[in-house]
């Protein structure tokens, strides 16, 4: 899906070429139940597991990865995004806080009833992906190398 809309975007990638990962932004809500710091371990693991385990030979790490791989150094970008609500009632908008939230819920803050709707703050969407082309056989020996040079499971 990737190495389709990067070609779609900027023309032929020539077969030789793969795409490496460098940099992903995501954007979470505030009520999104997602934590911040949970995730950015999670894609830390996920990225150290990537390149130890998974593929195990370059054989399978070409047919399998389809052609996208991560770099070892790939950013994650978390925007937050705030909450906001519709009343239903006075027809109005209001920013939503945690602070606030915890004290009247998502009632309207103009006349204290629970008649809105959550607009925005339960997202979590992905925003970007930086791609750049690589020689496939960089991208394979690079996460090869690092595959067997790896001992053991540092994030247990």
């Amino acid at each position: 899906m990737a190495r389709r809309e990067y070609v779609s975007r900027h023309g032929n990638l020539p077969i030789d070429q793969n795409l490496v990962v460098t940099s992903l932004t995501l954007r979470l809500g505030l009520f999104s139940g997602v934590d911040k710091g949970l995730l950015k371990r999670a894609f830390q693991v996920a990225l150290h597991d990537f390149h130890c385990y998974w593929p195990s030979t370059p054989e399978t790490q070409q047919a399998e990865c389809d052609g996208v791989y991560f770099s070892p150094t790939t950013q994650l970008i978390i925007e937050q995004v705030s909450a906001s609500i519709y009343c239903r009632e006075c027809g109005s908008h209001y920013p939503v806080s945690q602070q606030s939230f915890q004290r009247h819920y998502l009632s309207c803050p103009n006349n204290h009833r629970h008649i809105t709707q959550l607009i925005s703050g339960d997202e979590m969407l992905l925003i970007n992906m930086q791609m750049h082309p690589e020689s496939a056989s960089t991208c394979i020996s690079e996460a090869f190398k690092n595959n067997n040079t790896q001992e053991g499971n540092s994030h247990v």
